[in-house]
C-alpha cells in the first residue's frame, strides 16, 4: 500500500497555476480536435458531505463502495504550455466539450444500503477543460476554476436509500488524473478515474473515484487517518488527438 496527498485536494492546487495559462491559451489558432473516454468499474472510493473546495468538508460519510462509470466525449482544443501539467506531456485546453457519462454506485452505511443512478452530459456552457493526450488525463471541467460552476457538466440522478427515493440534479465534474498530482507533489503510477456531483438544491456533493492500482488515501487532509482502497476491477481510459 502507498500513502500519498489525497486526490480531492489536488482541484484548488491545479486552479493556482491554470489560471493565467488559459487565458493566455485562447489567444492561439492552432487547434486540435481530441476524443476522450473512460471505462472504471469494481470497488472504488465514495464519499458526500456539504460542498467544499473540489471535495466534500466536512464529510458526513467516506467509505469504500462499488460502482461503474463510463463515457465518451469531444472538444476542440488549444496548447497549453508553461504550466506542470507539462510533466505529464503536451496538454491542450479546451473552451467547448460535448460529452456523456453514466454513474452507478452502491454503498453500505451504518447497515443501510445506497443506491446512486446518474446521467451525466454536457450542455452549450460545458468548457474550460484541460487535455493531456500523452498521459491520458483530462479533467471536464478545471476542477477549482472561479468559472467551473458555469461551465460544468450537468447531472440528473436517482439516488435510493433504503426505501426512500430521492431526484437530485445539478454539476458534475469528470476527470482521469495522477492521483495527487500537483505543483508541490509529481505525478505517481496512481491514476484515479472521478466523478464529482454537486447536488444544486441542497447543497450535497458526492464524489467517487477508481484506481487503477490499491492505496490508502487520507480522509482529510495529509496526516489524517487514512482508508484503503482497491484497485478497479476495470480501468480504461484514453485521450487521443484525431484531428
Amino acid at each position: 500500500m502507498k500513502k500519498i496527498i489525497s486526490v480531492l485536494l489536488y482541484t484548488a492546487l491545479l486552479t493556482v497555476v491554470l489560471l493565467a495559462s488559459a487565458s493566455t491559451a485562447r489567444g492561439q489558432t492552432d487547434e486540435v480536435s481530441i476524443s476522450f473516454r473512460v471505462h472504471a468499474s469494481g470497488e472504488c472510493l465514495v464519499g458526500y458531505g456539504n460542498s467544499g473546495p473540489g471535495h466534500p468538508d466536512p464529510y458526513a460519510w467516506f467509505g469504500v463502495g462499488r460502482g461503474d462509470i463510463g463515457g465518451s466525449g469531444q472538444a476542440q482544443a488549444v496548447p497549453l504550455e508553461g504550466t506542470y501539467l507539462d510533466l505529464l506531456g503536451d496538454c491542450y485546453f479546451a473552451e467547448s466539450v460535448e460529452a456523456r457519462f453514466h454513474l452507478l454506485l452502491n454503498w453500505r452505511e451504518d447497515g443501510e444500503t445506497h443506491v446512486l443512478v446518474a446521467r451525466l452530459y454536457s450542455d452549450s456552457s460545458t468548457g474550460l477543460s484541460v487535455f493531456v493526450p500523452d498521459a491520458d488525463c483530462f479533467s471536464v471541467p478545471i476542477g477549482g476554476h472561479p468559472d467551473s460552476p458555469v461551465k460544468a457538466l450537468r447531472f440528473e440522478a436517482t439516488l435510493l436509500s433504503n426505501s426512500k427515493v430521492q431526484r437530485i440534479s445539478g454539476l458534475a465534474l469528470v476527470m482521469a488524473w495522477p492521483l495527487g498530482f500537483s505543483p508541490v507533489q509529481p505525478p505517481t503510477s496512481i491514476v484515479c478515474i472521478e466523478a464529482i456531483l454537486l447536488d444544486e438544491d441542497s447543497g450535497q456533493m458526492y464524489i467517487a473515484a477508481w484506481l487503477n492500482e490499491s492505496c490508502e488515501i487520507p480522509i482529510a487532509d495529509p496526516g489524517s487517518p487514512t482508508i484503503s482502497v482497491p484497485a478497479a476491477k476495470v480501468f480504461q481510459r484514453a485521450v487521443e488527438i484525431i484531428g
